[in-house]
């Protein structure tokens, strides 16, 4: 699966989503979106949320060596590279890493570009249990 890594991922209201590294938690008055994520965050795209995730440690249940090694080498590719052809177990990795460390709206739109299948019969209100996620325990 190809995924551009530089994508943004949006909010429910179709804004860029967007994390703050000055502390700032709102635009100030008349400021644009633009200017307010140039004074005030960063974008939040595909690459930024994998890497993240990947890289997350859960002392609950960690994972074996040989674990750590293959979600450190994908966030290292994911990080160096626009375009990424993913396999359907870094497909899992990823999307199992974002079950656990990722709130529901980053879950939610990795999802939608993880397993955009899945997404659709999701929105259609049909059950799914996607060939790509594979169930946290």
């Amino acid at each position: 699966m190809k995924i551009d890594t530089t994508q943004n991922l949006m909010s429910i209201d179709g804004l860029k989503v967007i994390q703050t590294v000055d502390g700032d938690t709102a635009p100030e008055e008349g400021e644009t979106q633009t200017v307010y994520i140039e004074r005030a965050g960063i974008d939040t795209t595909f690459r930024r949320v994998a890497v993240e995730v990947l890289l997350a440690t859960n002392a609950d249940k960690p994972d074996s060596g040989s674990t750590k090694l293959k979600k450190f080498v994908l966030a290292e590719r994911i990080q160096t590279m626009d375009q990424v052809d993913l396999a359907n177990n870094e497909v899992q990795l990823i999307q199992s890493a974002c079950d656990i460390f990722s709130n529901i709206l980053i879950c939610g739109r990795m999802t939608e570009i993880l397993d955009p299948e899945g997404y659709t019969k999701m929105q259609q209100g049909k059950e799914v249990e996607s060939e790509t996620k594979s169930p946290v325990k």
